[in-house]
C-alpha cells in the first residue's frame, strides 16, 4: 500500500466476518450525492480480487446498493496466470454483472477519495479494497538474511534459509529460489510435511527432504450467485456443485487446522 495513502476510503477483506458489516458503514457514510452512484474500487487483478468483486457484486444487489464496481489491475488482464479458458469464462461473468476492468493501470495513490495511477488519471473511488500481491512483512528486513528480489526469505528447497539451515521460511514469506512459485495458500499448505519433517531432521541430525511444488492445481472461485468456477487447465465449469465441493473442502480444511491449533513447537518458524 502507498505510504501516503488516505485511510478513510479503504476498507482491509481480513477479518472477513467483520468485512460486510464494514463496508456497510462505509457506505452509509457516505453522503449522497445527485445522478452518481458511490464507486467501489478493487485494486489488484489476481483471482482473489475477481472471486472478491464477483460475491461483493451479488451482495451490493441483494441489498440494492446502486454502487459502481471497478477492478484496477497493472496487468493486461484480469486473473493472468490463469488459463485463457478459465480468463475468458471469469470476464464473461464480471462483464454480465456490470463490473468495470481497467487494465494496464498501476495505482500510486489513494487519497481524499481519489485514486491516482501511473499514467496521472485520477478516478473517483468512495471505497478502496487493496488486494495486490503479497508483499513481505517488515520483520523479515531486520533479519539479516539473504532475500529475493521482492524482499522475501531466501530458502532452498528445503525451505531453509539460504544463509542459515537453522532458520526456515514458509508459506508467503519464504521464496524457493532455484523454483519460485506464485504467493498461493496451496503451497503453504502442501509445504506443511516438508516443514515438520525437516525440523525435526534438523533437530535429531537426520536427512532433509526437498519440497517439490506441483506444476498444476485445482482452483474453485466462488461466484458470489450460489456457483463456483473449477478451473483446471484446459477445464472450466461454473456450476453449483462446484461450490458444494468448494465448501466441503474448505470446512475439511479448517477443521484440520482448529485441531493443530494449541500445539506447542520447540523450534521457531517464520511463516
Amino acid at each position: 500500500l502507498p505510504s501516503n495513502a488516505s485511510t478513510d476510503e479503504l476498507i482491509s477483506i481480513k477479518p472477513m466476518q467483520t468485512f460486510f458489516d464494514r463496508l456497510n458503514q462505509r457506505l452509509r457514510s457516505l453522503k449522497p450525492r445527485r445522478n452518481t452512484s458511490p464507486t467501489i474500487a478493487i485494486v489488484g487483478g489476481g483471482v482473489a480480487s475477481i472471486e472478491v468483486a464477483l460475491c461483493l457484486s451479488d451482495w451490493l444487489e441483494r441489498r440494492q446498493h446502486k454502487t459502481e464496481l471497478t477492478i484496477f489491475t497493472d496487468r493486461e488482464e484480469a486473473a493472468a496466470d490463469l488459463g485463457w479458458i478459465g480468463r475468458k469464462r471469469l470476464h464473461k461473468l464480471l462483464l454480465g454483472r456490470g463490473v468495470k476492468m481497467r487494465t494496464c493501470q498501476r495505482v500510486l495513490n489513494v487519497t481524499d477519495g481519489i485514486i491516482e495511477t501511473e499514467d496521472a488519471t485520477r478516478h473517483a473511488a468512495d471505497v478502496v479494497i487493496w488486494m495486490t500481491q503479497a508483499s513481505p512483512p517488515p520483520l523479515i528486513a531486520t533479519l539479516g538474511l539473504p532475500q529475493d528480489k521482492r524482499g522475501f526469505v531466501a530458502t532452498k528447497p528445503t525451505l531453509q534459509s539460504t544463509g542459515d539451515e537453522r532458520i526456515f521460511a514458509a508459506g508467503d514469506c519464504g521464496t524457493i529460489i532455484p523454483m519460485p512459485t506464485a504467493k498461493a495458500g496451496v503451497y503453504a499448505v502442501r509445504q506443511t510435511p516438508v516443514l515438520t519433517h525437516n525440523i525435526a531432521a534438523v533437530l535429531s541430525g537426520r536427512p532433509t527432504v526437498t519440497f517439490k511444488p506441483q506444476k498444476r492445481f485445482l482452483k474453485l472461485i466462488n461466484t458470489g450467485d450460489g456457483k463456483a468456477m473449477l478451473v483446471y487447465e484446459p477445464i472450466a465449469i461454473h456450476a453449483r456443485w462446484c461450490r458444494y465441493l468448494k465448501q466441503h473442502i474448505d470446512t475439511r480444511f479448517m477443521r484440520q487446522f482448529g485441531a493443530a491449533v494449541g500445539k506447542e513447537s520447540s523450534t521457531n518458524v517464520i511463516s
